[in-house]
This record gives structure tokens, C-alpha cells and sequence, in this order.
């Protein structure tokens, strides 16, 4: 059962480490597939992390 089905709106938070690519490429990708609104941000000097939200 997906997410949006249960009609509960969450976020979730994925630390990517050092990677921004990987980062910015997995958000990309979750907005390509409809997820919802996604973006990768830097949490610290060279540090990225992925929000994603319904």
C-alpha cells in the first residue's frame, strides 16, 4: 500500500553523506516519479540529505 493511498501526508529524511550527486539525482528521480515535492539541501559543509514529502 503506497503513502498516498492512506491519505496521510509524511516526510522523510535520507542522508546521502557526502554524495550530492547521488543526492540531487534521487530527488530527480522521486519528482520524475510523481512522490511529491523532493529536493536535495546541505545539512553541513559538503554533508547533503534528501527531503521527501507526500
Amino acid at each position: 500500500m503506497s503513502v498516498a493511498s492512506t491519505g496521510i501526508a509524511r516526510a522523510d529524511y535520507i542522508d546521502f553523506g557526502t554524495n550530492q550527486a547521488a543526492c540531487k539525482a534521487a530527488a530527480r528521480q522521486a519528482n520524475a516519479s510523481g512522490y511529491g515535492y523532493s529536493y536535495c539541501y546541505e545539512t553541513g559543509p559538503g554533508h547533503y540529505s534528501l527531503y521527501l514529502a507526500d
